[in-house]
């Protein structure tokens, strides 16, 4: 009994290769940035036939295409959390992806400069 559930747990953990491959998706869906969209709302419901995306759907639409699954405590997600607190502390607030999407001052370059500062950090050797 112990070991299927370790099994199950690891089967579910995301690999390094797995969350460069899920932001390298991610960049293309948001590029260029016609495809962005500014206006998130906690909780969206993501469409995958959209023609523009916020922040949080394209991540969350890139897990569902490599991963079979999105999780918004993962391993990219927490990573975004960390690149947006590092680089625009200001934008944070209470749900840091969505509120950094929506935040007045928040321009597509801001959104592409953390989106790639998270490909950076996994970027495999």
């Amino acid at each position: 009994m112990v070991c299927r559930s370790i099994q199950r747990f690891l089967q579910r953990k995301m690999t390094k290769e797995q969350a460069y491959k899920i932001v390298k998706l991610c960049l293309e869906l948001l590029t260029p940035e016609s495809k962005w969209n500014k206006r998130s709302a906690f909780g969206e419901k993501c469409n995958d036939v959209s023609d523009k995306y916020t922040l949080g759907c394209a991540l969350e639409l890139t897990q569902l295409a490599v991963m079979g699954e999105a999780k918004s405590r993962n391993l990219i997600m927490r990573r975004v959390r960390r690149k947006v607190l590092r680089h625009f502390f200001w934008r944070y607030g209470l749900h840091p992806i969505t509120n950094f999407n929506r935040h007045p001052k928040t321009t597509y370059q801001n959104v592409i400069f953390v989106v790639q500062q998270v490909k950076e950090s996994f970027c495999p050797i």
